[in-house]
Order: C-alpha cells, then structure tokens, then sequence
C-alpha cells in the first residue's frame, strides 16, 4: 500500500497503545519505544513472517464485511483487533512462550504500520 503521515493517525494510534497497555499491563505509562524495543529484542520465530500487505489483501475484503456486518467502523474494528490481541498476549504469557512486553511491541509495530499504510482497493 501507499504510505501515508497523518497527525489523526498519530492521534489514534496514540489512544489504542493505551488500551493495549490497559489490557496487558493495567496501566498506561509504558514508553512506546521499550515496546518497540522490546519487540526487536524478540527472537526471529516471534516476528511476523507475512508482509502487512500481503495481510491486507488476502483479508482486507472479508473485515470490511464483518465490520459492515456490526455497524462498525475502521477505529472501532481497530479496537477489537487490540483487544483479540490481547487475549493472545495474555495466553502466551500464562503459557510462557512469549514475554508479553515484546507481544505488546510487535503488536503495536503493526497496529503502526497498518495504521500508515492505505490498504490495496477492494473489489
């Protein structure tokens, strides 16, 4: 996709790295950047291994439909991904497989690059 610089995108991004905190950590001061960091420290097996736009047009087509389907819009569709992520996280850290500071920033560096990125046209 195109990408694109937005202070709302910024705005946003802002207000759903909180609630991620929220669900994790129960709170909200954590620096974005040891998220990030974090997340860079993660072992390789751990990171993404599917391009965002690969991601975007393989099931761009079918979230618009379920959050047509919900009366939801983009932000809010956002939300709920936050909050599904969570639940991962927080699965992983019960079973140990992931330190839930590094899930959060892998999490949040894609919530970025998707929130930049203007997704392929739909068809």
């Amino acid at each position: 996709g195109t990408i694109i610089k937005s202070d709302e995108v910024n705005k946003e991004w802002e207000s759903l790295m909180f609630l991620l905190e929220q669900c994790n950590f129960q709170k909200a001061d954590i620096p974005a950047g040891r998220l990030i960091l974090a997340a860079m420290a993660a072992p390789d097996h751990f990171k993404p291994q599917v391009e965002m736009s690969r991601v975007q047009t393989e099931l761009h087509w079918q979230f618009n439909e379920v959050l047509k389907k919900h009366d939801f819009n983009d932000l809010d569709g956002t939300r709920v991904g936050i909050i599904l992520c969570t639940i991962l996280i927080q699965q992983y850290k019960g079973a140990g497989i992931i330190d839930p500071y590094a899930a959060a920033g892998i999490v949040a560096q894609g919530v970025l690059e998707a929130a930049k990125t203007v997704p392929p046209p739909l068809h």
